[in-house]
């Protein structure tokens, strides 16, 4: 069973200015046609042999929120299952409703007559993903492997939204598969300045396994 991983990150390159470094995670859906991206975590201004401990979990949760930036409670979300937006008794609920179409997939379904809803999903308290403005009767649909990307890119705050497009021009991101990861380091390398500067680069090291 694939439970939260705990990464360590190190800072441990040439470069003498401390370095901004954004996670992230892409909604694998097939059904997904966005290009873009959630800062999921930022460790701003991290100095050179200095750390920050990064938790992913395997738990994932939900709300909704409304034009005017009110949310629903979170609800935990298992992939597989369709969860509704729905109108009782005067108030709108956002509930679990059996099984979705695809048994990967987290699906998300607008069941009322009027008025589009949000979709936050969420890791370890943070805003990872959004679908934005979902109508009467769509869905949005969620797939996330355990992958995580990272890289280096500053004036980034938790929750921007990114499009991969722009910030692949701007840096390189790195992606670490962490099934049956439960603790590493994520060694940041290289930088420098002048001509003997090298790119900056990740490594994932002394892994303990689940």
């Amino acid at each position: 069973m694939i439970i939260g991983t705990q990464l360590k990150v190190i800072n441990l390159s040439d470069s003498p200015r401390p370095q901004s470094i954004i996670f992230f995670q892409k909604n694998c859906a097939n059904t997904n046609k966005d290009n873009s991206i959630i800062a999921w975590q930022v460790i701003n201004q991290l100095s050179y042999d200095h750390y920050c401990e990064i938790d992913f979990s395997n738990k994932l949760f939900a709300s909704v929120s409304d034009y005017y930036g009110n949310h629903k409670p979170q609800i935990k979300l298992q992939p597989g299952h369709l969860y509704k937006i729905t109108r009782e008794t005067n108030q709108t609920s956002f509930v679990e409703s059996g099984l979705g179409s695809h048994p990967l997939e987290i699906q998300v379904e607008n069941t009322l007559n009027q008025g589009s809803y949000n979709v936050n999903i969420f890791r370890s308290n943070k805003l990872l993903s959004r679908y934005s403005s979902l109508i009467p009767q769509e869905r949005a649909f969620f797939q996330f492997k355990y992958i995580i990307w990272v890289g280096i890119l500053p004036r980034v705050k938790e929750g921007d939204t990114l499009l991969i497009s722009d910030i692949e021009m701007k840096t390189i991101f790195q992606q670490f598969y962490l099934i049956g990861v439960k603790k590493a380091e994520l060694i940041l390398v290289g930088g420098g300045i002048g001509p003997e500067s090298t790119p900056f680069k990740f490594h994932l090291t002394n892994i303990e396994e689940f």
